[in-house]
């Protein structure tokens, strides 16, 4: 199998460059970033400080806390000219809505903590068993209804044939997104979100080439 990476690696200097849109708007002033991600069936979370002095004249931290909703995207990559970084040259590494809001007024440090969208399905319990539906129906009519675009593999086994085998999942209390983690173990699937999409589909880790790691044992006195 072919190797992911070219051997032998070779250094090089790169310069990263990051964007931050709050609500859709960029956002300049930030001084610190951090994406944390999880497995596939956790909510990937963000922190992002900026200092105040150096925010826009329209979004003074009085803003910040006026407002009811808050969705942070982080872009962040290599950009061709590092002193002028565009949306379109960054990946988007996350995409969520913010949780807590905290403003330091020594430091004027204003920082935003939050998850990504994963967390819309954590925060809302089931409402139904769906019995007689299947999986990647559920899927689709969850992610609908969050107002997310479903990136959903079709399956064919009504869901009903799984709660006979694990009865304990017949409780009502369960968030939707166990639920959905449930049944992407029952079907073999992965479940998670990515930006604005849900993803319900077979393990693309099970074909990807890997990445090699070589060593080589020092010679003798070296």
């Amino acid at each position: 199998m072919a190797a992911l990476n070219t051997i032998p690696a070779v250094a090089a200097g790169r310069q990263p460059r990051a964007i931050v849109r709050i609500n859709g708007t960029r956002i300049d002033g930030w001084v610190s970033w951090e994406v944390s991600s999880n497995t596939y069936y956790e909510a990937d979370t963000f922190r992002v400080s900026f200092a105040a002095s150096a925010l826009p004249s329209f979004a003074s931290p009085s803003w910040f806390s006026l407002q009811t909703e808050l969705f942070v995207e982080i872009l962040a990559g290599f950009p061709i000219d590092p002193a002028n970084p565009q949306p379109a040259e960054l990946p988007s590494q996350i995409y969520g809505r913010v949780d807590s809001l905290d403003f330091d007024p020594v430091s004027t440090m204003l920082t935003l903590t939050g998850r990504d969208l994963t967390a819309v399905f954590i925060d809302a319990k089931i409402t139904s068993q769906w019995v007689n539906q299947k999986s990647s129906d559920i899927a689709t009519a969850l992610a609908v209804s969050h107002g997310l675009t479903p990136v959903v593999t079709t399956t064919t086994t009504n869901v009903g044939t799984f709660y006979k085998h694990d009865q304990v999942r017949m409780q009502a209390d369960r968030s939707e997104w166990e639920t959905l983690a449930w049944l992407a173990r029952e079907e073999g699937f992965v479940c998670y979100v990515a930006g604005k999409e849900l993803h319900f589909e077979p393990d693309s880790r099970e074909t990807a080439v890997p990445y090699v790691i070589q060593w080589q044992a020092p010679a003798p006195g070296g």
